[in-house]
């Protein structure tokens, strides 16, 4: 017989149905869980599709639009690292500068 169990996240309550089997295989009891929806604010069902898994999506059955929103994300993120990479060169010739500084400052006051 069929059970109704609730899942409380800070995103809401989902509302799963479970029921029980008993597994030949393993030889012990297990629980299928079937989703049916999340609950309002009035206790009522309401059904919402679940979150398709990367796996769902068959190979080829990307949109155009999709595609290129990828190509363009790609591209501000390849875009980004290269302005890291500069920064990071820029940063390590200055750092090359205050470490020369600080050897001759340190060299002057022990009177090297």
């Amino acid at each position: 017989m069929p059970s109704k169990s609730f899942l409380k996240t800070k995103y809401g309550t989902y509302v799963y149905e479970s029921e029980s089997y008993w597994d030949k295989d393993l030889q012990k009891v297990r629980t299928k869980k079937t989703y049916l929806g999340k609950l309002n604010d009035n206790g009522e069902i309401v059904k919402t599709e679940p979150r398709k898994k990367k796996a769902d999506i068959p190979d080829g059955e990307i949109s155009a639009e999709h595609y290129r929103k990828l190509s363009d994300d790609l591209e501000k993120a390849r875009n980004k690292i290269s302005d890291l990479e500069s920064s990071i060169a820029e940063l390590k010739r200055e750092n090359q500068k205050l470490r020369a500084i600080i050897a001759r400052a340190v060299s002057l006051l022990s009177g090297e």
